[in-house]
């Protein structure tokens, strides 16, 4: 997540991410879940079972497998009409209030994408799944930079002046401050999660 970081900010620095540098990082991405891929088959067992011990034996009959797939179809299709109503309604509020896109970006839209990832990290903490906690945070800021950026950049490669002058530095601090964090004492201590809400708070205001 740091070097994703890292490199974000550095292509970052000609206020312009290019197409290339799109590519770039899009096949980031695929090369960070192939390799997540090749190393989940080597614990294929344990996961396994541990699967089998939180939701049951995998579906074994064709309707279940379809049901599922449905599903998933289903839940992209309604996530593809909620952005565009998302994006829609917040260029709306950004012209109403007289703020920025940017702002409303990294305020409105960042947070109401990610009250789906706050619900699952916090449910999975309180069921003792902290492996989940931890890693849909982090996945989801790589996700994010390689992934949403990338294929942004590939579309429209630019990068807000203001961004660039500010908010790409608190990043970089953001996920710097992580390490010692998440090193000491190999968890994260309730007293770390208040300082780092507080310092949400205080890059909000």
């Amino acid at each position: 997540m740091v070097g994703v970081t890292v490199l974000t900010v550095l292509f970052a620095q000609d206020a312009n991410i290019s197409w290339v540098e799109g590519v770039a990082l899009f096949a980031g991405l695929i090369a960070y879940t192939a390799f997540l891929f090749v190393q989940s088959r080597r614990e294929n067992s344990a996961v396994q079972q541990e699967y089998e011990a939180e939701f049951g034996e995998r579906p074994k009959s064709v309707v279940q497998l379809a049901l599922n797939v449905f599903l998933v179809i289903a839940g992209l299709g309604m996530l593809i009409i909620g952005s565009r109503w998302l994006v829609k309604g917040a260029d709306a509020l950004a012209r109403a209030i007289g703020v920025s896109e940017l702002i409303i970006g990294l305020t409105i839209i960042a947070g109401g994408t990610s009250l789906s990832e706050v619900a699952t990290s916090v449910v999975a903490a309180i069921k003792g799944e902290r492996d989940i906690a931890v890693g849909n945070a982090v996945g989801s800021n790589i996700f994010n930079l390689l992934a949403v950026l990338g294929l942004s950049s590939i579309v429209a490669p630019a990068v807000d002046p203001a961004a660039l002058n500010f908010d790409v530095w608190v990043m970089l601090a953001v996920a710097v401050a992580c390490l010692p964090v998440f090193f000491t004492g190999n968890q994260i201590a309730r007293w770390e999660g208040l300082m780092f809400i507080g310092y949400y708070v205080i890059y909000l205001v």
